[in-house]
């Protein structure tokens, strides 16, 4: 009796691209010598079965590493096989996002604190208009040469372990330095010159709320309000005609302002003259 022994064939392959974000297509190629392929090939991806010992594409719709095999038979009917563990990785995409304080910087209060509040990233890219970028995880950056009621575009990249990129861009408002004029006298005269003392308030500003009070040398109120618009005219509150004398009185403003109604305090002296 006369036994022909056939060795094994050596099955091999590859792929194009190992790792990817979802959906993550792949194209396989048989390198296994031609002399060892037969009739019949069968590809293992995922569970799932494929014959055909030609190349193969295969779409991966969801985040994993996956192990890929390939049995080949050979023209003398022998079986082999190779299986690569974790050969295709896929990654979701991440999700970038961030918050910044303060949320209304101005031209002095120019540094802003940024928080990355992203999901699924391993890498990051800050790119800040006009300043440059970082691949800091939390960066703080200071504004330089902004100037007041601009705005300013802030990006980031969240970048996944595998590359997958995700980008999130916001405006920053600057907006101008809060500051009130007061002046250092006025003359309630009856004439139309300084009759009422009265802060000015840069335009556009948010008041949320207000108090002005006027105190004598003692400490005690002449005067106080809760409108902004309505000033002192140096009498005994409002709608008083009992007039105060001259000289130099205290004043206190405390307001609430802008989105984040930050209270602010400001104290000073006013001279009377009539």
């Amino acid at each position: 009796m006369i036994v022909d022994l056939h060795t094994l064939p050596t099955v091999s392959f590859e792929a194009d691209n190992l790792t990817g974000c979802v959906p993550h297509t792949v194209n396989f190629t048989n390198t296994t010598a031609q002399s060892d392929i037969g009739a019949n090939c069968t590809w293992t991806i995922n569970g799932q079965n494929f014959t055909g010992c030609t190349d193969l594409e295969y779409t991966f719709n969801a985040a994993f590493c996956y192990d890929v095999s390939l049995k080949v038979e050979s023209p003398f009917g022998c079986v082999g096989d190779t299986m690569l563990i974790d050969y295709i990785c896929v990654d979701e995409y991440p999700t970038a996002n961030f918050t910044f304080n303060p949320q209304f910087p101005t031209s002095v209060n120019n540094q802003v604190s940024f928080t990355n509040v992203s999901v699924g990233a391993t890498s990051y890219n800050w790119v800040f208009e006009g300043q440059g970028s970082t691949n800091e995880v939390n960066p703080s950056v200071t504004f330089s040469n902004v100037k007041s009621s601009t705005e300013v575009t802030v990006c980031l990249d969240a970048v996944s372990k595998y590359g997958c990129v995700d980008q999130i861009c916001r405006d920053i408002q600057f907006k101008e330095e809060f500051a009130v004029h007061v002046p250092n006298s006025f003359t309630p005269d009856e004439d139309q010159y300084n009759p009422v003392f009265l802060p000015i308030f840069p335009p556009g500003s948010e008041i949320n709320e207000y108090q002005m009070q006027i105190f004598n040398r003692w400490g005690e109120i002449l005067f106080e309000s809760f409108d902004y618009k309505v000033g002192w005219n140096g009498t005994y509150g409002v709608g008083s005609d009992k007039t105060v004398k001259d000289g130099t009185y205290v004043w206190k403003i405390i307001v609430k302002e802008g989105p984040e109604n930050k209270q602010r305090e400001f104290v000073g002296h006013v001279t009377l003259l009539r």
